[in-house]
């Protein structure tokens, strides 16, 4: 009787093996990036859009604590420090936003916050500023009055827009559907 060694397993994959592995691993990774890309796109919109609302409710809290009025209002490009941008463009809320206290004259006394320029969305308001008064409401009439802010992808296959809506009484809330990037 003799005796044969077992046979040695294979070593090494096919051509066809390899080839769907790779395949397989293409696919995943195509859906995947893509899903990171819209994913980290959502998540850009959301930082803008949190530190907007809480920007614009921090101003309110600021004038009812501090018996003042306060102005939420774009700031000028490389002049963070001066507070409100003199003469705001269209596109003015995209390069930062400032929280200013105002004196009984109208006039800026001091700078409480900076939001410097948004980093992947585009800001567009339909107001030059927001004044709150000193009992939470918005102020009418001169810069300010009811408006909204959208934040926007400003990318040709972006994700959707999202609308911030200041009422007359000063309360701040979102719109996530059915909102728009162009004027309005």
């Amino acid at each position: 009787m003799t005796i044969r060694a077992a046979p040695k397993p294979q070593q090494g994959i096919t051509l066809v093996e390899l080839l769907m592995s790779m395949t397989i691993a293409v696919i995943v990774l195509t859906v995947g990036v893509s899903g990171m890309t819209t994913l980290a796109k959502r998540h850009a919109r959301a930082v803008e859009v949190n530190a907007l609302v809480g920007h614009l409710n921090f101003a309110r809290a600021q004038a009812i604590m501090r018996a003042l009025n306060i102005r939420v209002c774009p700031i000028a490009p490389g002049h963070a420090h001066e507070g409100c941008s003199a003469t705001p463009s269209d596109d003015a809320w995209s390069h930062g936003y400032a929280v200013v206290a105002l004196d009984a004259a109208g006039r800026m006394t001091s700078v409480l916050r900076v939001q410097q320029q948004a980093r992947t969305m585009a800001i567009v308001g339909n107001r030059p500023c927001f004044e709150f008064e000193d009992d939470g409401t918005l102020q009418m009439g001169g810069c300010s009055g009811p408006g909204s802010l959208r934040v926007c992808d400003p990318s040709p296959n972006g994700i959707d827009p999202a609308r911030i809506v200041i009422s007359a009484m000063g309360r701040v809330r979102l719109e996530d559907t059915g909102v728009a990037c162009a004027a309005g």
